[in-house]
């Protein structure tokens, strides 16, 4: 009878101490997410800043928050293009994303040349960038512009932007633009033209490996401006005699609209 009892005791003592355990281990695992999520933001950019190949173009001040939910102003001074811009850059961490093995981050940014709303997510293998809306001064790029003698107007939107990678390869693209049209200042020869341009819109594509971009006017079935970005980060322009109409340049009534006058070729990175 008391081994019977013992027996008891034991297992009794057993479960408890295995649901002590329990509670423990979750306590300690809730309690360092806590400690994490809350931890300063400037502090951490502090300790790892060296750490990160930020480049040179690019400086992060001001850091604020928490690695939660937090702020940081961000300087871009592109030299080379005769390009300056500076902005708040916020984010806010999604936590449903971890029950998932992910990470998430929600951010925004509010700059003068724009601003842009999204979301970062990523886990080992994979990484995706949504862009659910933003906007793009364009005479903000005109200083960049200035060695082609181009000036542009208004303001270039977007929405629905994603570009996602596997394995570090882009594995896919997509997302709309629009710009409601406005003045375009452009050189023809060694004239500079002024000419109000009707608005176009454009598609982001993925195909074979390579994310592809459509622009075309709202009177026209086919591109009149087409890229293709590739693997390698050679980017590949056509121009169509589409746009050369729509500017009221002269040319060679023989051609077609749909025909490729231009093309150019880029190396991007």
């Amino acid at each position: 009878m008391k081994s019977l009892v013992c027996v008891v005791v034991e297992g009794i003592c057993g479960v408890k101490f295995k649901s002590v355990l329990f509670y423990v281990l979750l306590f300690g695992l809730c309690y360092s997410v806590f400690l994490v999520v809350t931890f300063p933001a400037a502090l951490l950019w502090h300790l790892t800043e060296s750490r990160f190949m930020v480049p040179k173009e690019l400086s992060v001040e001001q850091v604020s928050g928490t690695v939660w939910s937090g702020n940081a102003w961000v300087v871009v001074n592109l030299s080379q293009f005769n390009l300056n811009s500076s902005g708040l850059l916020s984010w806010r961490v999604k936590p449903a994303a971890w029950l998932r093995g992910n990470v998430a981050v929600q951010v925004r940014l509010e700059s003068d040349i724009g601003d842009l709303r999204g979301e970062i997510a990523g886990s080992t293998s994979s990484q995706k960038v949504r862009v659910d809306s933003a906007s793009l001064q364009l005479e903000q790029l005109n200083p960049a512009l200035q060695a082609q003698r181009v000036k542009l107007a208004g303001v270039l939107a977007m929405k629905n932007i994603e570009l996602s990678a596997e394995d570090g390869v882009m594995a896919g693209a997509s997302g709309q633009l629009y710009w409601p049209g406005g003045n375009v200042t452009y050189p023809a020869g060694r004239q500079l033209r002024n000419t109000d341009f009707p608005a176009f819109s454009g598609l982001i594509g993925f195909e074979n490996g390579s994310v592809t971009v459509g622009i075309k006017d709202q009177d026209a079935a086919f591109d009149s401006i087409s890229g293709v970005l590739d693997a390698d980060g050679w980017f590949k322009t056509k121009v169509r005699k589409r746009l050369i109409d729509i500017a009221g340049e002269p040319w060679k009534n023989s051609v077609s609209e749909k025909q490729v006058i231009f093309s150019v070729k880029r190396k991007l990175y």
